[in-house]
């Protein structure tokens, strides 16, 4: 089973202060996310890290991986406005590269279930953004997905009126 985490880290830290994120404020002489990072990379359970990043801090915080060796670090996103925002972006990020690595070789069986997971609540939280229902949602994502695999957005066929028999 593959397990993945989100390290929520794109809080602006307004009542903190300073010229930078709360996260690249430095403690013992490393950024604030560094210690996350590394608890994250060395543990057994995770498989994978995704990190939502300060919006324009993307870079900064794949640096810092690097400079870590935090090996399990897959991808960097841009933060939302609100937390809620930036565990959807990263959610999101989880559900790109599960679907290419599903496209790619294919998924284990508890990669598929975390993948079936994923999208459902990422479904869930873009109804809500998109103003769709839950049925629209999960086809419109199944509809992007289809087209991460290839490079491609998926088109579908306009269905044709179907004519009443008389």
């Amino acid at each position: 089973m593959s397990v993945w985490a989100v390290l929520a880290a794109a809080g602006r830290g307004e009542r903190f202060g300073g010229d930078r994120p709360k996260v690249f404020a430095r403690l013992g002489g490393l950024p604030l996310l560094a210690e996350p990072l590394r608890r994250l990379d060395d543990s057994e359970w995770i498989d994978g890290i995704v990190v939502a990043a300060p919006p324009g801090w993307e870079e900064p915080c794949i640096v810092l991986a690097e400079e870590l060796g935090a090996g399990k670090v897959s991808s960097v996103v841009a933060g939302g406005e609100t937390r809620a925002g930036s565990v959807r972006a990263a959610l999101a990020e989880v559900v790109r590269n599960l679907s290419l690595r599903d496209n790619e070789k294919g998924l284990s069986t508890g990669e598929k279930q975390m993948f079936v997971k994923a999208k459902k609540i990422l479904a869930s939280e873009l109804m809500y953004a998109k103003g769709m229902d839950e049925e629209e949602c999960a086809e419109w994502l199944e509809d992007v997905l289809t087209g991460v695999g290839n490079g491609k957005k998926k088109t579908t066929a306009k269905k044709k009126p179907v004519a009443a028999a008389v």
